[in-house]
């Protein structure tokens, strides 16, 4: 019957009683199990005055699932580790320290107070990777290609420490272009640009340098012909001369 139940008489009285309207049987004091707690699928374990929290599995997945305000897990002075697999980090948060993410069970990113340290390539899903494994491989690629493999990317690579190698700035394509140009309202308007050409050997490209004035091109420095010029050329006592056209 509704409000039936028990009183445990003593210093305290404690009461189990059954309601009807919920179903349940209500405690005036808290319950210490021993042993286990078993619920059956799709029961749940309901938590707070209107059951905001529930723990329970569904036969297929296990869900917790908050319904008010903001879901907190604190690890108070420890670690907290959130894994897919029982031996395998997915992501893993230190208290005072660093939080890491993995893939695969192999550390990816890391956060510290001066920031944070990638490792592998980060890719954009507009295009654009950023690659730092190795003393070889640093490079910033903007595109959506390998650099290397015909896309039209542009490469900013780190000297490689190599005999006489030096920082470079390419094109990942090798019938690519390098411009540096000026916005001028509506357009931008070429101010110097190096464009690779392909030539009868297949293993090699010959670049054309241009320098450009007010988007027209002036003077070329071209591998198979020498230097170009698309206008007069003036010295400074203002004498000139045609030294091509």
């Amino acid at each position: 019957a509704d409000g039936g139940g028990i009183t445990l008489k003593g210093a305290t009285d404690k009461t189990i009683n059954w309601v009807n309207s919920t179903g349940y049987w209500t405690f005036n004091t808290g319950i210490e199990v021993g042993g286990h707690i078993e619920v059956d699928d799709s029961n749940e374990i309901r938590i707070g005055t209107s059951q905001d929290l529930k723990l329970y599995h569904d036969s297929t997945n296990s869900v917790i699932q908050n319904t008010e305000g903001d879901l907190f897990i604190y690890g108070g002075e420890d670690e907290i580790y959130i894994r897919a697999k029982n031996d395998e980090d997915g992501i893993v948060v230190k208290p005072n320290a660093e939080v890491e993410l993995y893939y695969n069970g192999n550390k990816r990113f890391e956060t510290s107070s001066a920031g944070a340290t990638l490792t592998g390539a980060l890719q954009a899903s507009q295009g654009g990777t950023f690659e730092s494994q190795t003393s070889t491989t640093e490079q910033l690629v903007i595109g959506n290609t390998v650099a290397g493999s015909g896309g039209s990317d542009l490469v900013i690579r780190k000297a490689r420490g190599g005999t006489g190698d030096k920082a470079q700035i390419n094109a990942g394509d090798q019938l690519g272009e390098i411009k540096i140009a000026g916005y001028a309202g509506s357009q931008y308007n070429t101010g110097f640009r190096i464009q690779c050409t392909s030539t009868t050997n297949t293993n090699y490209f010959a670049p054309t340098t241009n320098f450009h004035n007010n988007n027209t091109n002036i003077f070329s420095l071209v591998a198979s012909s020498g230097t170009q010029f698309n206008t007069n050329i003036f010295t400074s006592d203002a004498s000139n001369g045609s030294l091509g056209q």
